[in-house]
């Protein structure tokens, strides 16, 4: 299934940066409900607890740079910190 094979890569801190024409049929449907071509999905993690996730879409069917990832990554690190800070105090 999507979601299980999906949910293991970001349980272990992996992004995913696909192109729909890369995916398998299922990740194909999904994308399609989105109307998206491209996307990366970044794991959100709070005490090294995956929180949840933010996913960055794209109309076009592109591929990103690892440094665009880098910046992603960095940005649901932050939202990671902020939240985990917010539930702190």
């Amino acid at each position: 299934m999507v979601t299980s094979r999906w949910e293991t890569l970001l349980r272990k801190g992996e992004e995913i940066s696909a192109v729909v024409s890369t995916l398998s049929f299922d990740e194909q449907k999904l994308f399609s409900l989105l109307g998206a071509k491209a996307g990366v999905i970044i794991p959100i993690f709070i005490h090294d607890n995956l929180f949840g996730f933010i996913g960055f879409f794209d109309l076009t069917e592109k591929t990103h740079s690892p440094d665009e990832i880098e910046a992603l990554r960095i940005t649901a690190n932050l939202l990671g910190a902020a939240i985990g800070y917010q539930q702190s105090g």
